[in-house]
C-alpha cells in the first residue's frame, strides 16, 4: 500500500502532456546571471535571458518531466554560489532514497525472492509476497539516503579543495574522485546499509514476517553481529557498484553539457542514472547474487564465505545461475537509480533556490546565515503576529537581522 501510495504520488507531481526544453544556449554565449535566473518567472515555455535561438544542428525531442511544473523555475545547482550544505544533503538523499527504494520495492522482493532460489507463488497472494517489508524498507532507506548522499558530497567538496590548493586544474581526474568519493560514503554509510539489508532481504525471502520480528530474530541468533553478518560480502559489492554508477552518472553529465552546453533537466537526470545503473547492474551481478545468498541462509551456515559462496553455486547450479536475478534486478535497480538520482538533483536545486530568495527577499545576513536550513525555518515560522520567532538562545544572532 505504502509503495502503490508514493508510485500514485509521484505519477500526479509529473506532468502528463510533452513540453518543449528552454532553448538552448551555444558553447560561445554569455550565461545568464544568477540575478536573470532569479528575477526571471520562468515557464516551460518561456526563455532564459539572454539565450539565443536553439542551433538547427541539434533537434531536442518533447519529453515529459518529472515535477516539471515546478523545475521549470528552478535554475541549475551550478547557478548558485555555493554547494549544499551537509544537512541539506542529507535532506535531499534521504527524501530521493526513500521514494526511489519505496517505488521499486516489489521489482526489489522478485528479484531476491529469485536469487535465494526460491519461487513466485502464480496465485492472489503474489501481492502480498511482493509487499513484505516494504515498511521496514522505507523507514530504513532515511537514514541510508541522507547519509550516503551528505557524506559523498562533503567528501567530493573536499577533494576539490586540496585539488585546487595542490595547483591541479585538469578535469582528467574527476571520474577517480568521484569514484573514492562513493567508495568513502559507501563505507560510512554501511554502518547503516548492512542492517537495512540485513533486515530488509530477509524480510523479502521470507524468513521474517515484519521488522520486529527480524530485528529480534537476527539480534536472538548472533547478537548484534547478527546485523552485519553480511558486511564483507555487502561492502565488496556495493563499492564497486555504487562507485561505477556514480561515475558514469557524472561522466554523462558531463558529456550532456559539453553537448547542449546547458545543464540537465530532471528528466534527463533520471534517463542518465537508468543509462548509468544498466552497465553496472550488468557488470555486478555475479556479486550481487552470492551476497543475496550469504545474507539470506539459515542459521545452519550453509556457506563458509564469498568464494565457498561462489563455488558451491557454480558446482551445483552452474554458471547460469549467478544471473538468474538479472532481469528483476535490472527491473528494480535501474528504475530505482533513475528515479533516485533524478530526486536528487531536483532537490539540491529547489534547495538552493529557496535560500537564495530568501536571501534576495530583503533578509540581510552576514557570512554564510543565509545559507543554513535554520533560516529557512525562521521564515516559515514567521507569521503577521510574530515576524520573527526567537528560538531559545538565538537572540544575539537574530538582532543581526533585518526584518522585512
Amino acid at each position: 500500500m505504502l509503495s502503490s501510495f508514493l508510485l500514485l504520488l509521484l505519477l500526479l507531481l509529473s506532468r502528463q502532456s510533452c513540453s518543449s526544453l528552454p532553448p538552448l544556449r551555444p558553447v560561445n554565449a554569455a550565461a545568464p546571471s544568477f540575478e536573470d535566473y532569479l528575477s526571471s518567472s520562468l515557464s516551460p515555455k518561456s526563455t532564459l535571458p539572454n539565450a539565443s535561438p536553439r542551433p538547427l544542428a541539434i533537434a531536442m525531442p518533447k519529453c515529459n518531466h518529472y515535477f516539471s511544473s515546478i523545475s521549470a523555475s528552478l535554475p541549475p545547482a551550478s547557478a548558485y554560489a555555493r554547494p549544499l550544505l551537509f544537512a541539506e544533503a542529507m535532506l535531499c538523499g534521504a527524501v530521493s532514497r526513500s521514494i526511489a527504494q519505496t517505488v521499486m520495492h516489489p521489482a526489489n522482493t522478485l528479484k531476491t525472492i529469485y536469487q535465494s532460489g526460491q519461487s513466485i507463488p502464480l496465485d492472489a497472494s503474489v501481492l502480498k509476497v511482493l509487499s513484505r517489508g516494504a515498511g521496514a524498507q522505507f523507514l530504513l532507506s532515511i537514514p541510508h539516503g541522507a547519509m550516503n548522499f551528505a557524506v559523498l558530497e562533503s567528501t567530493r567538496s573536499l577533494m576539490n579543495s586540496v585539488k585546487a590548493a595542490a595547483g591541479f586544474t585538469s578535469d582528467g581526474t574527476n571520474f577517480a574522485l568521484d569514484f573514492v568519493s562513493s567508495a568513502v560514503a559507501t563505507i560510512v554509510c554501511s554502518v547503516v546499509s548492512t542492517p537495512q539489508m540485513m533486515i530488509t532481504d530477509n524480510i523479502m525471502a521470507g524468513n521474517y514476517p515484519n521488522l520486529v520480528q527480524a530485528c529480534s530474530g537476527l539480534y536472538g541468533i548472533h547478537g548484534v553481529k547478527g546485523f552485519y553478518r553480511g558486511w564483507f560480502p555487502g561492502l565488496a559489492g556495493k563499492i564497486p557498484s555504487y562507485g561505477l554508477t556514480w561515475v558514469l552518472f557524472q561522466q554523462l553529465k558531463e558529456a550532456q553539457l559539453r553537448l547542449y552546453a546547458r545543464e540537465p533537466t530532471n528528466f534527463e537526470n533520471t534517463i542518465m542514472g537508468c543509462l548509468s545503473s544498466t552497465l553496472t547492474v550488468s557488470i555486478m551481478i555475479p556479486m550481487d547474487t552470492v551476497k543475496t545468498r550469504l545474507v539470506t541462509q539459515n542459521a545452519n551456515g550453509q556457506y563458509a564465505g564469498i568464494v565457498d559462496c561462489a563455488r558451491q553455486v557454480f558446482q551445483k547450479e552452474g554458471a547460469k545461475a549467478f544471473y538468474r536475478g538479472l532481469p528483476p534486478r535490472l527491473l528494480s535497480v535501474v528504475p530505482m537509480i533513475g528515479i533516485q538520482f533524478g530526486c536528487y538533483e531536483f532537490m539540491k536545486k529547489f534547495i538552493l533556490k529557496t535560500n537564495a530568495e530568501l536571501k534576495k527577499g530583503g533578509r540581510a545576513c552576514e557570512g554564510e546565515e543565509c545559507n543554513s536550513l535554520e533560516d529557512v525555518m525562521l521564515d516559515v515560522a514567521a507569521d503577521d503576529s510574530q515576524p520573527n520567532p526567537v528560538p531559545k538562545g538565538r537572540g544575539k544572532r537574530l538582532s543581526k537581522l533585518r526584518i522585512r
